[in-house]
């Protein structure tokens, strides 16, 4: 199967009133592609490190922290798989690499729960799009403030009829 390339990107309404510093550090503790990609600050601006994006999704994994040794002793720190720089994956043991391919993707709740937190009003959008062998894929996420939150997912296979998938949050918590 050929790997799927793409791009994420984010947007942020006109209203949305947040706490940049935190809001990216949790942003940044979820895996938003297979690759070593970071959301980043830049003159006040959110983007995404990486310009193309392998397997980019707005169902990202949950959150773990992973015991990876260290190279100049044999003590062990635990760090986020995003916080991993290139090549430490592989340096982990099979345990750890095991707990990592079997997490689950985070529901809505727990996204909205993680976000919404350090917004004061308005909204954000992360979205993203792919293409594998003419096929394409087409995701968003929109948190709101309040911690309502949609996602949607829009499949176009190549030969086949394009499927369309939604799913709703509605906080009580916020």
């Amino acid at each position: 199967m050929s790997d799927a390339y793409g791009k994420i990107q984010i947007s942020i309404s006109n209203q949305c009133e947040l706490n940049i510093t935190p809001f990216i550090s949790e942003l940044n503790k979820f895996e938003w592609d297979r690759g070593y990609g970071r959301w980043i600050e830049r003159d006040g601006e959110i983007s995404y490190s990486d310009e193309c994006s392998q397997y980019p999704s707005v169902f990202p994994r949950h959150p773990m922290l992973l015991n990876v040794k260290n190279s100049q002793n044999d003590n062990s720190e635990q760090k986020y798989f995003t916080e991993l720089r290139n090549g430490e994956f592989l340096e982990l043991n099979n345990s750890e690499q095991d707990k990592y391919y079997d997490s689950p993707t985070c529901s809505l709740s727990f996204i909205s729960n993680s976000l919404a937190k350090h917004m004061m009003s308005g909204w954000v959008e992360i979205s993203c799009f792919a293409t594998q062998k003419g096929n394409r894929y087409e995701q968003r996420l929109r948190v709101n403030s309040d911690g309502n939150t949609i996602r949607e997912n829009r499949y176009y296979p190549l030969d086949e009829k394009p499927t369309h998938i939604k799913e709703e949050y509605t906080s009580t918590a916020l």
